[in-house]
Parts: C-alpha cells; sequence; structure tokens
C-alpha cells in the first residue's frame, strides 16, 4: 500500500521508483538530495506550503514534503481525523483558481510525512491570495505582470479540447444543462445523437476532453 502511494506521489515528479529499493528508502534519498525545481520541504503547511502548490502548478508540478525541515531532518507531522481535509480546504480557500492537491501519508522513521503532491494546472496562472508565483530551481519567485499577462495570453489562445478531465466520465454528463445550452447558442443537431455517439465510442477511449466552461456547467 504504502509503495502506491509514494509512487503515485512520484508521478508529480516525474520520476520513477527503482524495482531494487524499497520505496521509502527511494523517498530518503530524495530528502537526502535536499530541495529542488519540484520538491520543497515544509515543517508544517500554512501560506507559504500552499505558495510553493501553486509556484509547481504554474510551472511544472512538484511535491511538498511535509514533516521535513529545512535542513532535511524528518520531524513528521501531527494527523488526526480531519487533519487531511482541512489542508485542502486551507488549499482551496486561498487560490485562485481553486487548487487541491494529492496527499498521501508515509510513515518514515515512526513519523508521518505528507507528500503534498500537484501537476502543472492547465489554467494558469495560480494566485495564492492574489499573488502569483512560479517555481526557479528550488525557490519560489514572484511573477512579474508581463508574466502574468503572458500566462493569460497562453491559456486563452490554447484549446481546452486538448485538455483530460480524468475526474469523470461520459455518464457524469447531464443530458438537460446540455440540451439548454445547445438551445442558447443555436445547436440544430440532435444532442441525443451526439451522447448516442460517444456511448457508442470504444470504451477505453482516454477521459473526456471538454471545454472549461462545458466541465463548469454541463456535470450533474
Amino acid at each position: 500500500m504504502q509503495e502506491c502511494r509514494v509512487n503515485r506521489a512520484m508521478n508529480y515528479l516525474n520520476l520513477r521508483l527503482p524495482p531494487s529499493k524499497p520505496p521509502v528508502a527511494w523517498l530518503l534519498e530524495l530528502i537526502d538530495r535536499g530541495e529542488n525545481a519540484l520538491v520543497e520541504f515544509k515543517g508544517s503547511l500554512q501560506k507559504e506550503g500552499i505558495e510553493t502548490l501553486t509556484a509547481f502548478a504554474n510551472t511544472q508540478g512538484g511535491a511538498v514534503l511535509m514533516g521535513v525541515s529545512d535542513a532535511g531532518a524528518i520531524v513528521g507531522v501531527t494527523v488526526q481525523a480531519e487533519t487531511v481535509q482541512g489542508w485542502i480546504n486551507q488549499c482551496k480557500q486561498i487560490t485562485s483558481p481553486r487548487i487541491i492537491p494529492d496527499i498521501e501519508l508515509v510513515q518514515i522513521q515512526n513519523k508521518t510525512v505528507a507528500i503534498l503532491s500537484i501537476g502543472e494546472y492547465p489554467i494558469k496562472p495560480v494566485a495564492c491570495k492574489g499573488r502569483y508565483f512560479k517555481r526557479v530551481g528550488n525557490a519560489n519567485h514572484q511573477m512579474s505582470a508581463t508574466e502574468i499577462s503572458d500566462a493569460h495570453i497562453k491559456l486563452i489562445n490554447s484549446s481546452w479540447d486538448y485538455h483530460p478531465d480524468p475526474e469523470h466520465t461520459r455518464a457524469s454528463i447531464s443530458e438537460p444543462k446540455v440540451q439548454a445550452f445547445a438551445a442558447a447558442i443555436k445547436v440544430e443537431a440532435s444532442i441525443n445523437n451526439v451522447l448516442k455517439s460517444l456511448n457508442s465510442s470504444n470504451k477505453a477511449a482516454p477521459p473526456l476532453r471538454v471545454t472549461y466552461y462545458f466541465r463548469k456547467t454541463m456535470y450533474f
């Protein structure tokens, strides 16, 4: 189970666990390498940890190892019943667009280390309390007005058809909402035929690729 958790977190770091090493030993080796463009150590979450997550989201993804000191010592974190949900709520409350990291708890040296992972976000830039950061080396840098503007322009010029949505399936689509949207934009084609075409396609097809508007309004 722990190996699966570490593997999942390492996906965000574009790294693979070598088969010859236990996952915890490999994670300790990663900690020994120190902070870098994909890894940050934090004793607790707080605003600085969330700023780091937004910096990762605005760059190429990464992971915050919570319960690890700046010097790389395993200090651990205290986790209670609502702790993980509390961390998620903290991230949602002060980020825009809201980000929700994957959180995995791993036992190292009889202490709990929380791995908060996030991939590069398709909607950039992501802000933390109105401020925008990017990851440069092992530090977060506040983005300039030009960099923020460039990120917005890239988003406008990109097509959402190319961004996968792993959180939903075809069964998640609300037909009444699709029909209402089609009527609003005066689409004459039968929505039933469109949905039928989707349902009859290969079941092994990749996740839905949808526009941002569709993603926000067309699910149940």
